[in-house]
């Protein structure tokens, strides 16, 4: 009923797939069968209602699961499908040492040859991989099979990276070539029935544009949309919150859910440019276990399969490169 009176259609799974297509399958709206879950809760799997051929977005906002890997890799290989996926919490980093003053991506190195260079690309993973219940390596793990699938099936997706970074920094191109540069986030806002500006490129007109904002939603949505943005950092008593006390003091980052609103186009339409991922991860059990092999820019990914797919091994070193 809340995603009905969203979109404003009747609380009906046709008239909110007409809409939305794929709602009603993603949240068993209409679940018939013995051991569908029951109405209105979440699918633990999509796979088996996927059309053939067809293709999805996916947001990647958090940690991943097994069970949605493995629903991307069916879907991939055994059904055709493609894939467009918006990796929203990918910040914009470098896992080296660049010099400010660069304009060319320096040549990559790995292993990182000192200690200093260690320190550099430690904890620049991104960092939805870090978001999760499970254990961290788990979460790791599971995203590290991801980006295999990925990259062992490459015409059947499509990975976009919003380029955010917490500082002002050069985004990572091919050896060689001209970096891009990327801002800082420049707008965070403390939310509530009104929204304090605490830091904007134009402090007046990020407010004027709030405050319209709330205005319609009001108008238009009052008991969905419009209390969802009034959402502060009180609890339902009225009190602050002190694990976010850091949002009452500096405000919350907006970018994120204006990179939603902007991508919402067609991919032709966004000022995409290619870039470069290296995601290097190795875990040791002892000190001397293993040692990462160098790779090649050629090299072929291995061949990544649903029986392949299983727990973290107490051991691994795996690397992946992706446009």
């Amino acid at each position: 009923r809340l995603v009905a009176s969203y979109l404003g259609v009747p609380p009906e799974p046709k008239a909110v797939d007409q809409v939305a297509a794929g709602v009603a399958a993603t949240t068993a709206l209409g679940g018939e069968a013995a051991d569908a879950a029951p109405p209105g809760s979440i699918r633990r799997k999509l796979c088996d209602d996927w059309p053939a051929g067809s293709k999805v977005s996916l947001w990647l906002l958090s940690g991943l699961c097994m069970l949605q890997v493995k629903d991307i890799l069916h879907a991939s290989t055994a059904l055709g499908m493609h894939f467009v996926i918006y990796e929203q919490a990918q910040p914009a980093w470098q896992s080296m040492d660049v010099p400010a003053d660069a304009t060319l991506q320096p040549d990559w190195d790995f292993p990182p040859a000192d200690a200093a260079s260690v320190e550099q690309g430690y904890g620049v993973e991104p960092s939805n991989i870090r978001s999760g219940e499970a254990p961290y390596p788990d979460i790791l793990n599971i995203y590290m099979l991801l980006q295999q699938v990925v990259a062992s099936t490459p015409d059947k997706f499509t990975y976009i990276c919003p380029a955010l970074a917490r500082s002002e920094t050069l985004l990572p191109a091919p050896p060689g070539q001209l970096m891009r540069r990327v801002s800082a986030r420049p707008l965070t806002v403390l939310p509530g029935s009104t929204y304090t500006v605490k830091k904007a490129l134009d402090g007046d007109r990020a407010s004027n544009a709030f405050t319209g904002l709330l205005t319609a939603a009001r108008s238009a949505l009052p008991d969905t949309l419009y209390l969802e943005l009034c959402t502060s950092t009180k609890n339902d008593h009225g009190h602050e919150r002190e694990e976010v006390a850091h949002i009452l003091k500096h405000g919350t980052s907006m970018s994120d859910a204006i990179l939603v609103a902007l991508a919402a186009r067609p991919i032709s339409q966004l000022e995409a440019g290619v870039v470069v991922r290296r995601l290097a991860v190795v875990g040791m059990m002892t000190e001397d276990a293993v040692q990462p092999a160098l790779v090649g820019e050629n090299r072929r990914e291995p061949a990544v399969s649903e029986s392949s797919l299983g727990p973290s091994q107490g051991c691994f070193a795996c690397m992946t490169g992706s446009g």
